[in-house]
């Protein structure tokens, strides 16, 4: 029987898996699904798409589809046996860590075998009694931080803690306890770690660190005001960020970039590496230290020499007139415009690395996500950059009928995945033809 497909084109499952639907030809006949992987046609069912949960695609004979570590869909039966998928899974070290239900988890080694099951609470014997103050994951492990409330005349114990009770506050004695359980090696260890923990952030540049806020312990009592820092899986701190900056109480990251703040000054780190502590007055933003008074910036680099100087509002000729106060990917823009009766006025880049690079005569003012054009090597034609792109990303832009956007065909699906399409025309003769440009994005920037 001859059969059709219903759109002509894939629905997305989950990475790595798509489905066709294939219409019959008459009105009896069955519709079927295909289901593609990396390696092609995987699997054909009959009236039945399937369900997909927790990294399985599940059909009603039992019949499953699971995307793998590579990419590669396996067809499989559910059985008794728990199943191994990676989507269902967080990557912890060298292992797959499955939450079941509560404190219970899967371990999973990478070749898909099954290492344990385990009740991490269990495992590190917190009691029914104990209050959770705290719960992470860092590295290939999950800490945890409790207290245990202690009768009044215990003689041994951590922390005076005070519990509002309606109107009345009282102060109870405690034991402060963190425990860490490695889920690569099974291995259940305590640490003495006198912080109070009330949040906690991920790295984005690591997972064997994490950002802990909190109040520090001393004799017993906590220390009013709230601070930060930096740890590891050991509760050992792998930034000393009260060291460079006591106090520290707030944090920012972009990109390999990490700015502690006190609220009077600002502590700058790239990759972990300590750059500068400057005033707070002081900005900082993709490698530039930079300071802005009214419309006029000056741009420092990381050991406090002067780089850069110009303004966001206006200028006279020469001076160097800038996109935007703050860099984009490590890069600032600005325009010069030159003196005489037929001024000139060309578009420069700077990096604290490369210094400055002419890109061209200034063609057109475009603001939308920030497009810097210059002439091309024709009179009808712009060369594109987009602000945080060392190299043009497009030539030969047509300035004739300029509607440079965002395209909107496809734009769910390239989200999706991370991604935006950008739609522009070229001229081809005297016909404008239509192009598109994939970018991915990374946060609030864009990258080839």
């Amino acid at each position: 029987m001859a059969q059709t497909t219903e759109t002509g084109g894939f629905a997305k499952i989950a990475d790595g898996l798509y489905r066709v639907t294939l219409l019959p030809d008459a009105a009896e006949g069955e519709t079927s699904y295909q289901f593609y992987g990396k390696s092609g046609l995987v699997y054909t069912a009959a009236e039945d798409d399937g369900t997909y949960g927790d990294g399985v695609l599940a059909f009603r004979d039992g019949t499953i589809l699971v995307v793998g570590i590579d990419g590669t869909v396996t067809q499989s039966s559910y059985g008794f046996d728990p199943v191994f998928a990676p989507a269902a899974c967080e990557k912890m070290g060298d292992v797959y860590v499955e939450s079941v239900t509560g404190s219970v988890y899967r371990v999973w080694k990478e070749n898909g075998k099954l290492a344990r099951t385990v009740k991490v609470f269990e495992e590190l014997g917190i009691p029914s009694a104990a209050e959770v103050m705290a719960t992470f994951d860092v590295g290939s492990s999950m800490v945890l931080q409790y207290m245990v409330i202690l009768p009044d005349d215990a003689s041994r114990y951590d922390l005076i803690y005070y519990v509002e009770e309606g109107e009345s506050v009282s102060a109870v004695k405690c034991d402060l306890i963190t425990k860490r359980y490695d889920f690569a090696s099974g291995k259940v260890s305590e640490y003495n770690f006198d912080f109070l923990i009330e949040d906690v952030d991920d790295l984005t540049y690591t997972d064997e660190a994490v950002i802990v806020y909190g109040n520090p312990i001393e004799d017993r009592q906590l220390v009013e005001k709230a601070t930060l820092r930096i740890i590891g899986a050991n509760c050992k701190d792998v930034v000393d960020v009260q060291g460079i900056l006591p106090g520290a109480t707030g944090i920012a990251e972009s990109g390999p970039y990490i700015v502690v703040t006190d609220g009077a000054s600002r502590a700058v780190f790239e990759n972990g590496k300590h750059l500068a502590t400057v005033d707070a007055s002081v900005q900082f933003a993709g490698g530039f230290f930079y300071r802005q008074i009214g419309s006029n910036c000056v741009y420092y680099d990381a050991e406090g020499n002067k780089v850069l100087e110009g303004t966001t509002n206006g200028g006279d000729a020469g001076d160097k007139v800038l996109m935007n106060s703050y860099p984009v990917n490590g890069i600032l823009y600005y325009s010069v415009t030159t003196e005489g009766e037929t001024p000139v006025t060309n578009i420069y880049s700077y990096t604290l690395e490369g210094g400055e690079k002419l890109l061209g005569e200034a063609a057109y003012a475009y603001g939308f996500v920030n497009f810097v054009f210059v002439k091309g090597s024709s009179a009808d034609a712009y060369t594109v950059y987009l602000q945080g792109f060392e190299e043009a990303i497009l030539s030969n832009v047509a300035v004739d009928g300029m509607d440079i956007a965002f395209a909107a065909s496809g734009v769910s699906e390239a989200a999706e995945a991370g991604y935006t399409i950008l739609q522009y025309k070229v001229k081809n003769g005297e016909e404008l033809v239509d192009k598109y440009l994939l970018l991915r994005r990374t946060g609030s920037d864009y990258a080839a």
